[in-house]
């Protein structure tokens, strides 16, 4: 991803997605920025979901290349 401000986001690896009808998989998928990573996986079944989140070394700055028109100042890492 390019934001418009901030450093770009590259994906990882690949991650596994399937979708059957009634369940929807997402395999923790990674994205990068400096020496940031944001991963996400999701298990979708109708009745129950699970999303597992991990953020590691993340600086808040950028965050704010997805509300660059916000008059919001952030600062810090979250680990």
């Amino acid at each position: 991803m390019t934001p418009k401000v901030g450093a770009d986001w590259t994906l990882a690896d690949t991650a596994a997605l399937s979708w059957d009808g009634e369940r929807f998989t997402l395999a923790p998928a990674c994205l990068n920025v400096a020496a940031a990573s944001v991963c996400a996986g999701v298990d979708y079944s109708g009745t129950a979901t699970r999303l597992d989140i991990n953020i590691d070394a993340l600086p808040l700055g950028e965050l704010m290349a997805f509300v660059p028109d916000s008059d919001w100042k952030v600062q810090g890492e979250l680990a």
